[in-house]
C-alpha cells in the first residue's frame, strides 16, 4: 500500500554496519512534532537529501506492506510554506 503524509525533515546519516556494509538513514519529525522516526534509505536518496535544510516541511511517499514492520521510503518532496 502506498501512503503519503506530511512530516518535518531533520537529518540524514551514513555509516557502516558491524558486518562492514554501508547504511544510510533519514530522520523525520511527525507533523504534530510529537515523535521522531528514522527510515533506512538508499545511497541515491541520501545524496538527494543531504543538502536539505533541517526542519524543512516535506511530503513523504511510503510503501508499506500490511502486517509487516518494514516500510520503504519512495520519495520526499519539499512543501512550500506561504507566510
Amino acid at each position: 500500500m502506498r501512503v503519503k503524509g506530511e512530516s518535518i525533515f531533520m537529518a540524514v546519516r551514513s555509516g557502516t554496519s558491524k558486518a562492514g556494509k554501508p547504511f544510510y538513514t533519514a530522520k523525520f519529525l511527525d507533523k504534530d512534532a510529537d515523535e521522531f522516526y528514522t527510515i533506512f534509505i538508499d545511497e541515491d536518496m541520501y545524496n538527494d537529501l543531504k543538502e536539505m535544510q533541517r526542519s524543512t516541511p516535506v511530503l513523504l511517499t511510503i510503501d508499506e506492506v500490511i502486517g509487516s514492520k518494514y516500510i520503504s521510503l519512495v520519495s520526499v518532496e519539499e512543501i512550500s510554506v506561504d507566510l
